[in-house]
């Protein structure tokens, strides 16, 4: 029996007009008979394709989507037609994953569908606001331009997420090795010695005790020690998808946390005023604006604070006034924005705006990022410190009785 494959198709209806879809069919033979049936003459029929991010062992990054949005923008000021620029970057990018989305893409596009309409079947990789600026530089006849400004847009968003990881890379390695220190000294070494000096007939004092009882429960129960992280990792996700409530206990809490709180407010400011005077100096109207921009914050507590902000300008209220009212802006936030109603710049108001912040968070980062290595040998200098004496303690007891 024939195995049953997913198929996308390319055809003409009786109307005269192009059409596509995907159909479950055994063979491209059946699915054309079927079709033909329908009054729809078949173009091409291929196997439907389901990307992952990772694919052959490669994976997109935001990074790729810069370079592919800057290599569009270039290739169609150069006059090449935007099916061209797609068919030669499909044929000569090295990234497998992109390949296949870039064929995937201008398959639709052969399809009858707008460059816009196909983006849209990959929203891990372009978000809504691109998807929509690239639709309004369709329509407008500027695609080139819009693009140009997308790319200057993930351009710093991906120097400032390199910019924040990097702040990560060194704690979270030390972090790790801080653990397995820990861990291996509970497990191998602190019962061996503590074994010794209860042995010898050491005094064992308060320190010495919650050591002991620290050593024995990782013995005991070594295997919770590993499982529990990991479950609190998934069920934690598990939560943030599922739950709005403990997405916008957990998003509050994040923008409570000390300098790491100020640091991601001021990243979520700087990315919201960036895009809304992207789009704002691309004629989009404010109503819509607001209504995309909530789709990109990544944060519910501002996420709600925009759906606030779109019902007060709906209701009459002035820009500033609306994001105002919120609580959740900085009074500069509204101040600038004052002014950019004021003078009808919104756009260049915006992008002040997004510069503020998001110099004010990299000042942030770099006066963090020296800050921590020494933190973290400190934490780690208490931990062996408090290990040696509640071992040493004893041991020098013994040592003055004999």
């Amino acid at each position: 029996m024939a195995s049953v494959k997913n198929y996308q198709w390319f055809g003409i209806n009786s109307a005269g007009d192009r059409v596509n879809g995907t159909a479950r069919a055994s063979s491209e033979d059946e699915l054309e008979i079927r079709l033909a049936r329908s009054g729809i003459d078949v173009l091409s029929i291929r196997v439907h394709r389901q990307l992952n991010i990772t694919l052959g062992g490669s994976r997109v990054t935001l990074r790729d989507i810069v370079a592919l949005t800057i290599q569009l923008e270039q290739l169609l000021r150069a006059g090449l037609s935007l099916m061209d620029v797609l068919d030669d970057l499909a044929a000569s990018t090295e990234n497998r994953a992109m390949r296949e989305i870039l064929s995937d893409i201008y398959d639709q596009m052969e399809g009858g569908k707008s460059f816009s309409d196909a983006l849209m079947s990959y929203p891990q990789y372009f978000d809504r606001v691109f998807v929509y600026l690239v639709k309004v530089g369709e329509e407008s006849g500027n695609l080139e331009h819009t693009l140009g400004q997308l790319a200057e847009m993930k351009k710093w968003q991906d120097e400032l997420q390199a910019k924040a990881k990097k702040i990560m890379i060194y704690p979270s390695i030390l972090l790790l090795v801080i653990t397995m220190v820990f861990t291996f000294m509970m497990i191998f070494v602190v019962p061996d010695i503590v074994k010794f000096v209860t042995d010898m007939g050491g005094e064992i004092g308060p320190s010495t005790q919650a050591l002991i009882a620290t050593s024995d429960f990782m013995v005991d129960y070594w295997y919770t020690v590993l499982v529990t992280p990991i479950v609190l990792t998934v069920v934690i996700k598990l939560l943030l998808r599922r739950s709005d409530p403990f997405r916008l206990l957990w998003d509050r809490m994040l923008l409570k946390l000390p300098l790491f709180g100020e640091i991601i407010r001021k990243i979520k400011l700087a990315r919201m005023a960036n895009t809304i005077g992207i789009m704002y100096s691309s004629g989009i109207s404010l109503p819509e604006i607001i209504r995309m921009v909530r789709n990109v914050m990544g944060n519910a507590v501002l996420e709600r604070a925009m759906d606030r902000v779109g019902v007060a300008i709906n209701d009459g209220r002035s820009v500033h006034e609306s994001f105002d009212i919120t609580g959740e802006f900085p009074p500069l936030v509204t101040r600038m924005i004052k002014v950019g109603e004021r003078t009808g710049r919104m756009d260049e108001a915006m992008g002040n705006i997004s510069y503020f912040y998001d110099r004010e968070a990299k000042e942030l980062i770099e006066r963090i990022e020296p800050a921590v290595e020494p933190l973290l040998t400190i934490t780690m200098a208490i931990i062996i410190g408090w290990v040696m004496s509640a071992v040493l303690g004893p041991v020098y007891d013994i040592i003055t009785q004999i």
